[in-house]
């Protein structure tokens, strides 16, 4: 993911901050930019990181401004599904503490996605049937 541009979006200058040192960990370079800005272009992608307070549903219609590949950062991942179908670039959704450890790949599967999002459960697979899978919402 060398050179890639990640406009990166925190619910506060703090989350931020932090969320820009994840993205350079995994190999990109972080743009801050804030929440709600007009849609940058030259970014390869976003990182859009909301915090508990924040329901995603009010942020949809910016969502839908961003030209490129969207991974929304939120605890709120069921809520954030309702989004999948009225923004095109929203390619993951997935729960902070997932996002910490596996951002890079989260990242690389935005870029590549063509259709669908993919929902990160806040937990792996169970060893006994779907529950917590990681699922596609359309």
């Amino acid at each position: 993911m060398k050179h890639q541009v990640v406009a990166v979006v925190g619910s506060s200058p703090q989350s931020a901050g932090e969320w820009c040192r994840v993205v350079a960990s995994a190999g990109a370079v972080p743009a801050l930019k804030d929440l709600g800005t007009s849609a940058v272009i030259g970014a390869d992608a976003w990182v859009v990181a909301l915090d508990q307070w924040q329901a995603p549903m009010t942020h949809g219609f910016w969502l839908r401004s961003l030209p490129a590949p969207i991974v929304l950062i939120t605890p709120h991942t069921l809520a954030a599904q309702t989004l999948a179908p009225l923004v095109t670039q929203l390619k993951v959704i997935t729960p902070p503490s997932r996002a910490l450890h596996g951002l890079a790949d989260m990242l690389v599967l935005a870029m590549a996605g063509t259709a669908g999002t993919l929902v990160v459960p806040a937990q792996g697979f169970q060893p006994h049937g779907m529950r917590g899978a990681t699922a596609w919402a359309y």
